[in-house]
């Protein structure tokens, strides 16, 4: 109506298609952010929700070229393989849960404990 000043809001009804309301919904539905989505599908389902925006394809890009050559570099990543890698995927794909960390930091504090009950010889006198 705000294109044609003629037109009375009766012709604009009759006029108004379920084709034209398809488009309506369409376009308002492309308008609703992501996030907005998101916070309400994390209230109702919270492994679906996620907070990724993408990617900057300038800015974002480039840091990770430059990563990527960073550690193309460093010796200890010329000895990681694609399995490796893969298996550590696998094991990220369980949630982390209390009693696993607290499995992990026991198994931690065991493996410093027994590095420091290992006896050191050094200087001792064997005569």
């Amino acid at each position: 109506m705000n294109k044609d000043n003629s037109m009375t809001a009766a012709m604009f009804w009759k006029s108004y298609t379920i084709k034209v309301a398809i488009a309506n919904i369409a376009l308002a539905w492309k308008s609703v952010p992501e996030t907005a989505l998101n916070g309400v599908w994390y209230n109702l389902w919270p492994e679906v929700a996620h907070d990724f925006k993408g990617f900057d394809e300038g800015k974002d890009v480039k840091d990770i070229q430059k990563l990527v050559k960073e550690v193309r570099g460093d010796s200890g990543f010329q000895e990681i393989q694609e399995e490796h890698v893969n298996e550590l995927l696998i094991s990220m794909e369980d949630p982390l849960t209390s009693e696993v960390v607290l499995g992990m930091v026991k198994k931690h504090e065991e493996e410093e404990e027994a590095t420091d009950k290992v006896p050191n010889n050094e200087g001792a006198d064997n005569s």
